[in-house]
């Protein structure tokens, strides 16, 4: 468990939609001075309008002021992801799921858990660990990897995938901070 004294450099956002069966996630990490990215808020929504998911995403926007902010913006979240960007910030962005970019992005999630640099505090780490057993990897017959989501009675894996949008606007950051020579 991450200690209270942590203090962190910076912040990351994800958040996935959702307005009935499923649930809306937004997570947030921190990540300390040794570049490990730990968990410091998940909020969960479950049959909340959207106007007031759009309310809770904005106050933790303006509480935590992460560098970035990536929002499934594949299907429904378009429409919040630009109301987002355009009442809040533009650090606010969408992230469409792709085949090619949903694999990159499990796999980065994936190497972030085996090389330690995520961390999840004890007290969601149950509902991460329930949600990641509904996300399958199965190889298609033309030897392409494909991650899905089963679905449950409370999630569709929302949490992971917010995980892996916060994770991927980390990842991002530190992607053009290196291409600037700033590393």
């Amino acid at each position: 468990t991450p200690s209270a004294e942590v203090k962190y450099e910076e912040y990351f956002m994800g958040a996935d939609w959702a307005r009935s069966s499923d649930g809306t996630s937004i997570v947030v990490f921190g990540r300390d001075k040794q570049g490990v990215l730990h968990m410091v808020e998940l909020m969960n929504l479950h049959n909340l309008e959207y106007a007031k998911q759009i309310e809770v995403a904005k106050q933790m926007f303006n509480k935590w002021r992460p560098r970035l902010f990536y929002g499934d913006a594949t299907g429904l979240g378009g429409p919040i992801m630009e109301q987002l960007n355009r009442e809040t910030s533009t650090l606010i962005r969408p992230f469409v799921f792709n085949h090619t970019n949903k694999n990159a992005a499990y796999e980065y999630f994936r190497k972030c858990v085996f090389d330690r640099k995520v961390i999840f505090d004890e007290q969601w780490r149950d509902e991460i660990i329930e949600d990641l057993m509904l996300v399958q990897q199965t190889i298609s017959d033309d030897g392409k990897v494909v991650y899905v989501a089963r679905r449950n009675n409370n999630s569709h894996a929302d949490n992971i995938s917010a995980i892996i949008l916060a994770l991927q606007a980390e990842r991002e950051c530190r992607m053009n901070v290196a291409q600037l020579g700033v590393v």
